[in-house]
């Protein structure tokens, strides 16, 4: 699961993630947005998230990568 917190002074209209190129809206609990990736192969992953709110104004992150790898069970 993928998290961010967003915070803004009238209300965040959209938050998405942008996870390989594609985008996701992602789901939300207060100011708290998160996405679910159920079963993600073994590999490299780049993401970065970006909001827009109520008044028209944007902001993203910084990209960010991440590795899944085999656990062992």
């Amino acid at each position: 699961q993928f998290n961010i917190t967003w915070q803004d002074n009238v209300a965040v209209n959209i938050a998405l993630i942008e996870f390989n190129g594609i985008n996701y809206t992602m789901s939300q609990n207060g100011n708290e947005y998160y996405q679910t990736f159920a079963d993600l192969p073994v590999g490299n992953y780049n993401y970065y998230f970006w909001a827009n709110d109520t008044s028209g104004n944007n902001n993203k992150t910084d990209l960010f990568a991440s590795e899944m790898v085999k656990r062992n069970v």
